[in-house]
C-alpha cells in the first residue's frame, strides 16, 4: 500500500509545480513556510536546504511508488557568471516534442535552437541566428496541412518565453541552454548529441564552459564547481594526476 503525501508534502509539491525553475532562494522560502504552517516547527528557520533534500528525497520516493513519471531535481548549472543550483519539477523522461508550451512546429523550433547550440564550440549562439532558425523549422513540417509558419515576431516570443521557464539563458545577445532543458533533456542530449557534448569528470554533469585537463593525452573535464572544489585545492587532475596550474 502507498503511503499518501503528507499535507507538507503535498504543499511542497504544489508550490513547486508552480515554478518551473526554482533558484536556492525561493525553494528555501517555500521549505521555510511549509515546515512553520504545517510542521509547527520552532526551528523553522534554521537548516532550510537539509529540509529541502529530505523533502525531495520523501516527494520522489513517493512518486516512483506511484509510476509516476515526474520528478523533483537538484540541477547544478554554469554558465558565464551563474552558477547556481537550481530545482526543478520534470518529467524524467521527457523529449522534445508536442506539449502544453507548444505545439509541433514549434517544438521543432526549439529543436533547432538547441541542436545548433549543442553542437556549437561555444554551447551557444546569437539571439538572431536562434531567430532565424524559425524559417527552417516551418519548412520541415511544411507537408502537413496544418503546419503553420513561425514568424520572426513570434519567434522572439517564444524565446522570451521559453527564457522566463528555463529552456534557455541569454546574456546579451548570445543564448544557451537553460537549467530547465539540461535537467528535464540531458539524457537525450548525451544519447543524440554525445559527440558534441562534454560531461563532468567529477559529478557527470553536462558542463556548457568546461574545463580540460591540460594533459592532451587526458580526457577529463570539469565544470568550475568541480574544479574549484578540486583542482584549485590539490593542483592536479582527478583522472591522470597531471600538474593542472590554470586559475581556478
Amino acid at each position: 500500500m502507498v503511503d499518501n503525501f503528507t499535507v507538507g508534502h503535498q504543499a511542497f509539491l504544489q508550490a513547486c509545480a508552480r515554478f518551473s525553475v526554482m533558484t536556492p532562494n525561493q525553494y528555501l522560502d517555500i521549505m521555510k513556510a511549509v515546515k512553520t504552517k504545517y510542521f509547527n516547527d520552532e526551528n523553522a528557520a534554521n537548516d532550510e536546504d537539509a529540509a529541502v533534500r529530505k523533502m525531495v528525497d520523501e516527494i520522489n520516493a513517493k512518486l516512483i511508488e506511484r509510476e509516476i513519471d515526474q520528478r523533483l531535481n537538484f540541477v547544478h548549472y554554469e554558465w558565464d557568471d551563474v552558477c547556481v543550483e537550481f530545482l526543478i519539477f520534470c518529467n524524467t523522461f521527457a523529449t522534445i516534442g508536442p506539449s502544453p508550451i507548444a505545439n509541433e512546429v514549434e517544438c521543432n523550433f526549439m529543436k533547432s535552437i538547441m541542436e545548433k547550440i549543442l553542437m556549437s564550440d561555444t554551447h551557444s549562439i546569437t539571439i538572431m541566428s536562434a531567430i532565424q532558425l524559425c524559417s527552417t523549422s516551418s519548412q520541415a513540417t511544411q507537408s502537413q496541412a496544418t503546419s503553420k509558419k513561425i514568424t520572426k515576431q513570434r519567434a522572439e516570443e517564444l524565446l522570451d518565453e521559453w527564457e522566463n521557464i528555463g529552456y534557455f539563458m541569454a546574456t546579451g545577445d548570445i543564448i544557451t541552454l537553460g537549467p530547465r532543458a539540461i535537467g528535464e533533456f540531458r539524457d537525450t542530449y548525451r544519447t543524440k548529441f554525445g559527440d558534441f557534448i562534454q560531461c563532468c569528470f567529477l559529478c557527470n554533469g553536462l558542463v556548457l564552459q568546461p574545463k580540460f585537463c591540460p594533459n592532451d593525452q587526458c580526457d577529463a573535464v570539469l565544470d568550475k564547481k568541480c574544479f574549484n572544489n578540486y583542482v584549485a585545492k590539490k593542483k592536479k587532475c582527478p583522472a591522470c594526476k597531471t600538474d593542472w596550474k590554470e586559475d581556478a
